[in-house]
């Protein structure tokens, strides 16, 4: 929350001086302080600012990196098996597959039951603020997968 708060008042006093002394040497010679249009803009361009600088640190933080599914290193790197799961999900690898070819390609399940199974991908950056967990649902009908898609 601090790192918020500090953040706003950098682009407070970074709009404010900015525009001083815009206001300074296109205005008048008066002090840009008493000018009415310099607090409407001050006022009007901060959170602008503020909103657009999140924005854009948002949507450059939660990119990461698609990339085709390895059996290894699905198995090793538990926590970012979302960079994998585009590939199985978007090419349609899994559909059709058995419970046991499942299981040998994607490892031990999370959760299962009969008509189920589950696998954790961890915490994907694409959804921002993302506080659960993704996990990759894979629907059986008749021991076949007939459908998978990510559960946020």
């Amino acid at each position: 929350m601090g790192i918020v708060i500090l953040s706003f008042l950098v682009i407070i006093f970074l709009v404010f001086a900015g525009l001083f002394l815009l206001f300074r040497k296109y205005g008048s010679r008066k002090s840009p302080f008493i000018n009415l249009y310099y607090w409407i803009t001050a006022v009007v361009i901060t959170p602008l600012l503020y909103i657009g600088l999140l924005f854009i640190y948002l949507s450059i933080s939660s990119s990461y990196e698609r990339i085709g599914f390895d059996k290894e290193n699905w198995a090793e790197n538990r926590d970012s098996r979302y960079i994998y799961v585009e590939d199985l999900v978007d090419n349609n690898k899994l559909i059709g597959l058995t419970s046991t070819e499942l299981k040998s390609m994607l490892s031990d399940a999370d959760h299962e039951d009969d008509s189920t199974i589950i696998y954790y991908i961890g915490y994907s950056p694409q959804h921002f603020f993302n506080m659960d967990p993704d996990w990759l649902v894979t629907d059986l009908v008749n021991d076949k997968v007939s459908n998978a898609y990510v559960r946020e």
